[in-house]
């Protein structure tokens, strides 16, 4: 009996100590449940954000790359894909420098010298960024590398962060301003030329106007003791025949120079006065004649003349015609006769041609002097203008006036030192009554 109870007591406490075995074993199970749903959790929650930030990654339009410390790819974004450099899957384990060049012979490739500037730096813990042109992409782009952590102090022993980001339109649109901001600097010296060149004109409108105010009022009293010195210098030439030629060259000079002043009086009359027209049927080349043959020209010039044949009447205001011709061959002689004159010691000449052309008759007065200087082709019919020590500018821009009130045109070419030629266009008579009748 005795035997038997202690058996039963060992077997009782065995069967206890078993049992607490299994509830231990249960609890362990439970706790090992528990840790490993709670470790499928927390693999989750990683891998969501994981698949977040890659996501995030991805959806950049910047190429973000992470580069391991021997320089190769160990992710790149999906703007690999976008930019046809090959998945994402491909491009791992690429250097960087080959992800954007595949095939880059040149060793003096401007990406492939940065990035080695680059890679010195950011293993020291520094940053950097820089801006090219890649030839190979055909693009700008701008390039950041930063140390992801890990860096050690002169060590590689951690990641880096490269950033491609391409900034061509960025670059245009620089491009684009700065072009419009030096178009727009021009736009303004333009406009601010135009604005002065308005105001010059008004000032000389002022002027023109109040010289022919004055004009009108003053010509008339200047005339009347011009004509008593002149007839008075011819009543000396006539008495003092047998003088010395000093006191003839005076009484020329004092002739001449009632002539100039009398031309001036006239132009300031002719131009405060609107032009008012006297038309009649003539010839040009009468006119041309008429015109030599009252006009002096010194011995120093040869005057030919090559006027057509034949050639169709105008109607035009004789008198005014011959004043422009008398103004276009003075001033050809002066040009000849000038210390400015390349001819002024040789043989001046002033060649003078008619002809018909589509309609008008052309009139040209061509001379071989001085020449006139290219800016000042320009301003040569504005009024008040003149590079004559003599005279007040009024004589081109009353022929001007004068040709185009009869429906022509005067225009001039000139080259300094060879000559200068004055071309006058003219339109043709027509008569109105055979045309209707035909």
């Amino acid at each position: 009996m005795g035997s038997e109870e202690k058996t039963k007591e060992q077997l009782t406490e065995e069967l206890a100590e078993l049992r607490q075995r299994v509830m231990a074993l249960e609890a362990a199970e439970i706790q090992r449940r528990q840790t490993e749903k709670a470790l499928k959790k927390l693999l989750e929650k990683i891998e969501r954000a994981k698949q977040e930030w890659e996501s995030t990654a991805d959806s950049l339009s910047e190429l973000v790359c992470l580069v391991d410390q021997h320089g190769r790819i160990i992710r790149a974004n999906r703007t690999v894909e976008a930019w046809n450099l090959g998945s994402v899957k491909q491009v791992k384990g690429r250097e960087f420098h080959k992800l954007l060049h595949p095939d880059c012979p040149d060793s003096s490739c401007p990406l492939d010298s940065f990035w080695r500037q680059a890679w010195s730096q950011v293993k020291q813990g520094q940053s950097m960024q820089g801006e090219i042109y890649d030839g190979v992409l055909k693009r700008y782009i701008q390039v950041r590398i930063r140390p992801w952590k890990g860096w050690g102090k002169g060590q590689t022993n951690g990641s880096t962060v490269v950033v491609v980001e391409d900034i061509t339109e960025r670059k245009r649109a620089e491009e684009a301003l700065k072009e419009y901001s030096e178009r727009l600097e021009e736009m303004v010296e333009e406009r601010t030329r135009q604005l002065q060149e308005a105001q010059e004109r008004l000032l000389r409108a002022e002027r023109l106007a109040t010289i022919g105010q004055l004009g009108a009022s003053v010509s008339h009293e200047l005339r009347n003791p011009l004509g008593v010195i002149k007839n008075s210098v011819y009543y000396l030439k006539m008495k003092l025949g047998n003088a010395d030629s000093k006191v003839k060259k005076h009484l020329n000079i004092i002739d001449n120079e009632i002539a100039r002043a009398d031309k001036i009086i006239s132009d300031l009359l002719s131009f405060a006065r609107d032009t008012k027209l006297a038309l009649e049927k003539v010839h040009i080349n009468t006119l041309v004649k008429n015109v030599l043959s009252r006009t002096p020209v010194p011995d120093t010039v040869s005057v030919i003349t090559r006027l057509g044949e034949d050639l169709p009447p105008l109607m035009a205001d004789p008198g005014q015609i011959e004043q422009v011709f008398i103004n276009m061959i003075t001033n050809a002689v002066q040009a000849m006769t000038s210390s400015h004159s390349a001819d002024a010691r040789d043989k001046g000449i002033l060649e003078i041609s008619t002809r018909a052309e589509d309609g008008f008759i052309i009139t040209e007065f061509k001379d071989n002097g001085c020449g006139i200087p290219k800016e000042n082709l320009g301003k040569l019919f504005e009024p008040l203008f003149t590079t004559k020590s003599k005279g007040i500018g009024l004589g081109l821009a009353v022929s001007k006036r004068i040709i185009e009130a009869h429906g022509g045109s005067i225009e001039v070419e000139s080259e300094v030192g060879k000559g200068t030629t004055f071309t006058i266009k003219l339109p043709v008579y027509v008569d109105r009554t055979v045309l209707g009748g035909a």
